[in-house]
Formats: C-alpha cells, structure tokens, sequence
C-alpha cells in the first residue's frame, strides 16, 4: 500500500472511529437515562405505597393499610433472597453487605449500576447483570406494583369523595406509570437485541436526532401509554372481582398466578436467550460502549 494511501486510510478509519465514538457515548447515556427514570419512577412507587398505607391508617381503615404497607415489603424481601443467592460465590462481608443494601429497597440501584459501567462479577453469579436487573423489576411488577394497585384502587372504590386524599390518586398513579415504564422498556430492549448488529440501529439505548429517532421515540411513548392503559384497565378489572368476591381468595390466586408466571419466564430466559441467543446478556449492556477505544486504537489516536 502506497503512503499516499495509508494516509487516506488512517484519515477514514479516524472518521469513523471519531463518529462511533460520540454515538457509543450517546448509547451509554441512553441505557444510564434508562435505567435511571426506572429506578426512578420503582422507588417513588415504593414511597408513595408507605405513605398510602399511612393515610389508610390514620383513617381507621387498618386491614388496607397493613396489605398496602406488606405488598410493599414483600417486594424487598424477595429481592433480598434473590440478592442473597445471587452472590452466593462472594465473601461472606461482601455476601452480607450485598445483602443489607438490598434489604434497604437498593438492589435494583446497585444491579442497574453494575449494568451501566459494565462491572463484571461473572464468576462470582449465579445470574449475569442484566437477567438480575430484569429480574428484580419484574418481581416489583409482580409482587409490589400489580396487588398494590388492586388494593389501593379497592380503598378508593370503598372511600366517599369528599375523603379521598390526593396520595392515594398518586400512589395508584405511580403504580401504573412504574409498572408500564418497566414493561414498555423490556419490550424495547428486547427488539434492540435482536438488532444490535443492524445498521440501521446499531446502538442499544441511543436514539437519533433523524426521522427514524424521532419516529423511535413516537413509538416508545405509544407503547407507554397503551401498556398504562392496558395495566390501569386490568388492575382496574382484578380489584372490581376482589371487591365483588372478598379479598382473601382472588389475592392468593393472583399471587399463585405470578409464581407461576416467573417460574414460566425463568424457564423461558434459559431456554431461549442463553441457548439460542447467547451474546445478550453480555454484549448488549456493557461490552459495546467500549468498542470505541479500540477503534481508536486501530485509528492511531491512542
């Protein structure tokens, strides 16, 4: 190859890498924007579920407000067993310290922050970063968000008008909107995982500032909003038959209901993206934002 040539070829591959660059950085700050509206939205869900079952109590309304005030404990303790056999590997200090941050409501924080730095405890998991992120989100949804939303919309279909106080409307609110971000951004993730490679779309979590990004967007906020109405609708549904059959019955079905349906999923995950589609969990999350270094190195800016 001529100078003349390997010149033109540095000055092209430095281009590109400079492009990819900037659009691997957008990337990473889509996925950390992600993850942090969802631990936003999970967490204020969680406060605004303590503070309803602080009215309920006030008023009088004692078996409300022990449901509301024990939904939202159960989805702490469940993501502190998980927590707890998850780093089952680990030291017993950093098992246990591990432990405690999740018994405080922080494990999807500390499972959403090693997912966007690409923190690798691979040997030391029984699940890889992001099928415990998703994991931990969808038990919110299943133990916290759903029978939180039945049981607050009950107290509200049983209180009068003029007593119904502004933070059980946002706690029902925030419930819902948790509940539909989570599903409506698992729903994108998984299409942007099957695409990664595309051209067309080539980076998880960056949306441009073409036609096609803004019709992404367009996309994400119809499917946001039909997923909100889809769960008020439902939850809306579950809480008129608890009210018309009792609470006791139609609560532990729907809770039986949902163990099955995450046994289900579990089984489901291992079947088809460990074997079938083996480089998500890894390659999808942490590994691209870093691809950029090493076209920089092949460009000679390193």
């Amino acid at each position: 190859m001529s100078p003349v040539d390997k010149q033109g070829l540095k000055l092209f591959l430095i281009g590109v890498a400079k492009k990819n660059r900037i659009a691997k950085k957008m990337a990473r700050y889509g996925v950390g924007l992600k993850i942090a509206m969802t631990l936003g939205l999970g967490y204020m869900d969680i406060l605004t579920d303590l503070f309803v079952a602080r009215s309920y109590y006030e008023a009088g309304k004692l078996n409300t407000a022990y449901a509301t005030a024990g939904f939202a404990v159960m989805a702490i303790l469940i993501q502190t067993l998980v927590t707890f056999f998850q780093y089952g590997k680990m030291s017993w200090r950093e098992r246990l310290g591990r432990t405690l941050m999740a018994l405080f409501g922080m494990a999807p924080l500390m499972e959403g922050a090693s997912v966007w730095v690409g923190k690798e405890d691979k040997d030391l998991q029984l699940f890889t970063g992001p099928a415990m992120y998703a994991f931990m989100k969808a038990a919110e949804i299943a133990f916290e968000s759903i029978p939180e939303s039945i049981i607050q919309i009950g107290g509200l279909l049983q209180t009068k008008r003029g007593d119904i106080l502004g933070i059980q409307i946002v706690g029902v609110i925030s419930s819902i909107v948790a509940g539909a971000f989570i599903m409506t951004d698992g729903n994108f993730g998984f299409i942007a995982s099957k695409n990664l490679s595309s051209p067309g779309d080539p980076y998880y979590g960056w949306i441009s500032k073409s036609e096609k990004g803004v019709a992404k967007l367009r996309q994400m906020f119809g499917m946001l909003l039909f997923n909100a109405c889809y769960f008020a609708q439902s939850v809306f549904a579950m809480s008129l038959f608890v009210q018309a059959f009792g609470s006791r019955k139609p609560l532990l079905i729907t809770l039986g209901v949902e163990f099955f349906a995450l046994g289900l999923g579990r089984v489901g995950f291992d079947l088809f993206f460990v074997n079938c589609n083996g480089g998500f969990d890894r390659n999808l999350f942490w590994k691209s934002p870093r691809a950029g270094s090493s076209m920089r190195g092949i460009a000679g800016e390193t």
